[in-house]
């Protein structure tokens, strides 16, 4: 898997933990994709933090941002470019947490505490 289908795959995954929400505020919304042009994703190794636009949908368009916070291993998956391990598991929803009115949205990716 290369990095772009990783950000294909993360938005997948956002959107269905979005849809299984009980609250309709969230549970209408899905993201369409990262915007992971050049110079738009930042990326702290020290702090492993790495930040993006993602575009969710629901009503209108709106630009959030994604902060993805990395596991010691995921830090290491991400600099090695294994991004399948980066993906969290498809029957895990506690891995993200989304705030609509302050267009923000954290992502917990290899396990990060």
């Amino acid at each position: 898997m290369q990095e772009p289908e990783f950000w294909l795959r993360l938005a997948y995954r956002v959107t269905g933990v979005l849809a299984a929400s009980r609250d309709n505020h969230i549970r209408l919304l899905w993201v369409d994709d990262f915007d992971t042009g050049t110079g738009n994703v930042a990326v702290d190794p020290e702090r492993r933090v790495v930040t993006a636009r993602a575009w969710v949908y629901g009503g209108k368009i709106t630009n959030y941002l994604a902060t993805l916070y990395l596991s010691p291993s995921g830090a290491e998956d991400w600099r090695n470019g294994r991004w399948a391990n980066l993906l969290p598991a498809e029957n895990e929803g506690d891995w993200l947490s989304i705030r609509p009115n302050d267009g923000r949205m954290e992502i917990r990716l290899g396990r990060s505490p």
